[in-house]
């Protein structure tokens, strides 16, 4: 890790704190605007992908959604999250036991 020197780090934090000023009215805007339900710049970029979602989750947009139905659809997404998270592991410890062992057996270690 580098060491900043402290006039640095406050210049970075004044930074910071410049760019979240300028981005709150913007960003409070457009989340206002989404949660509204208004048409946004994103709409015709991922309205599609949206509908197509809610049709695979059998979700119907325009109806209230209840207590049991919206804890079946975290169940849901929570474990396929982690099935995701342990196959993505799984495949990352795979690649580096392989590359480890190919370098072996390049070496003649043959493992």
């Amino acid at each position: 890790m580098i060491a900043l020197p402290a006039s640095a780090t406050w210049g970075l934090l004044a930074l910071y704190v410049a760019v979240l000023a300028v981005c709150i009215r913007p960003l409070g805007v457009f989340i206002a605007r989404v949660y509204g339900g208004e048409r946004t710049f994103l709409t015709p970029i991922l309205g599609r992908l949206e509908r197509g979602l809610y049709r695979l989750a059998g979700i119907k947009p325009d109806q209230e959604m209840g207590w049991s139905v919206y804890a079946l659809h975290m169940m849901v997404f929570v474990a396929a999250s982690f099935l995701g998270t342990i196959r993505f592991v799984d495949a990352a410890r795979r690649d580096a036991f392989e590359s480890r062992w190919q370098a072996g057996t390049r070496r003649g270690f043959g493992f």
